[in-house]
């Protein structure tokens, strides 16, 4: 295939004429000449890639809409790689590597710097169990609009500060960026949660949802005091309107459901101790026995009932 061969070749002018438009040849090439790159078939095109602090390789499915032999434009498709909207710059951080488009060079040097500090949050932390996968690795992808970061995510982004996906088949952190409206800290806040469901793998599996995210919400809190005390008010809030729940959080949509999904899985590290890292490592696959929530359950109606 010839756009294998510039990539290979390291051509970008071969690569530029197997496209209409010459500033879509530059966003292409431009994210894939960065990092080890295969593309294979025709309709749609598989592309191959892996960014410094990916776990696995990435592929995507790419249908490609052609004129007089050379592609013409990109069909809409739910997820699409930020390099087929427009121009990406990699920058390396200690742990990995951030990729984005229409920031300045001290932009993307702060968010290298964040996603060190996120990957060592959760590294501290002590919540993996022996034998994992994750080498302390990232990949944050920051586009130049919100509208953009909808088009890669399929996410809201009215309401939607950052998302880890899967849909290349490693999991990658992409960030809204009207999030940096907020400030630094709930920047940072919000980028070790996501960098927590990086390092379990969450994003690509299908794990209880309290556990997923209350671990997410126990890492980022242990990190940053203004978290952990704003889920603890919201959890008084709700013991004190509601009164006690009877189960574990079974939707965790609301910053109150993150906070008491966050209150669970604190439950279950305080219980298990030695054995926490494992028992959670099972929720977010899935795979407690009904035995194990029980347990859990008590644990968590317990702690709430001490707190009334």
């Amino acid at each position: 295939m010839r756009l294998q061969s510039a990539i290979t070749a390291a051509d970008p002018d071969g690569f530029a004429r197997q496209f209409a438009d010459a500033q879509q040849a530059a966003a292409w090439y431009s994210g894939l000449s960065i990092a080890p790159a295969g593309i294979t078939g025709d309709q749609p095109l598989i592309v191959t890639t892996r960014y410094p602090g990916d776990r696995r390789t990435a592929t995507e499915a790419i249908s490609v809409e052609q004129s007089d032999g050379v592609i013409a434009s990109v069909a809409d498709q739910a997820e699409r790689p930020l390099w087929t909207l427009e121009k990406v710059d990699l920058t390396p951080a200690a742990h990995g590597s951030v990729l984005s488009s229409g920031l300045s060079v001290e932009q993307r040097h702060a968010w290298a710097t964040r996603l060190d500090r996120a990957a060592a949050a959760v590294s501290s932390a002590k919540v993996l169990p022996a034998g994992s996968t994750w080498d302390e690795g990232l990949v944050v992808i920051v586009p130049s609009t919100r509208q953009l970061f909808a088009t890669v995510t399929g996410a809201n982004d009215a309401d939607t500060a950052a998302v880890t996906t899967c849909a290349s088949g490693t999991p990658r952190i992409v960030i809204n960026p009207a999030a940096e409206a907020q400030g630094d800290q709930w920047v940072q806040a919000t980028l070790t949660h996501e960098a927590v469901h990086v390092a379990t793998d969450s994003a690509c599996t299908s794990g209880l949802g309290w556990v997923v995210e209350g671990l997410a919400e126990s890492v980022t809190a242990a990190a940053d005091s203004s978290v952990a005390r704003t889920n603890a008010s919201l959890v008084a809030d709700e013991l004190a309107q509601h009164g006690l729940p009877t189960a574990l959080p079974s939707v965790v949509n609301t910053p109150t459901d993150y906070a008491l999904a966050q209150f669970a899985v604190d439950q279950v590290r305080a219980h298990r101790t030695t054995d926490a890292a494992d028992f959670l490592e099972r929720g977010v696959q899935n795979r407690l026995s009904s035995q194990e929530v029980a347990q859990a359950t008590a644990w968590y109606l317990a702690g709430l009932r001490a707190l009334r």
